[in-house]
């Protein structure tokens, strides 16, 4: 592959161009998808379908790449992932919030 060719040229192959593109296509994710899924919980008042393990990752993942970003001072990288780990963090309050109710073994008739 000719690097040059690729840094010289503007259009899709431009980085900013790509970065902004992956930002966007985040910000979408983040900022209608995980807040639907919250309003559903609300809703519910119950997490069923969702897995705590997966939503677990992914305040990992939005956590390196934050921190990953910050390192690089690129901020597409952490504007892009910063909404989705406020979301993550709100929705694993959730899973402690609408846990299931234990039942209490001395209050149930022998």
């Amino acid at each position: 592959i000719d690097r040059a060719f690729y840094k010289e040229r503007r259009g899709l192959m431009d980085v900013d161009t790509v970065g902004m593109t992956a930002f966007v296509i985040s910000l979408v994710y983040t900022g209608i998808g995980l807040p639907a899924q919250i309003l559903a919980n609300h809703r519910r008042k119950a997490m069923h379908g969702l897995s705590l393990f997966m939503n677990v990752v992914l305040l990992l993942t939005f956590s390196i790449w934050i921190i990953y970003g910050s390192m690089k001072k690129d901020w597409y990288i952490v504007g892009s992932n910063a909404p989705g780990l406020a979301c993550i963090v709100i929705i694993l309050f959730q899973f402690y919030k609408y846990r299931p109710a234990l039942k209490n073994s001395l209050n149930e008739p022998i």
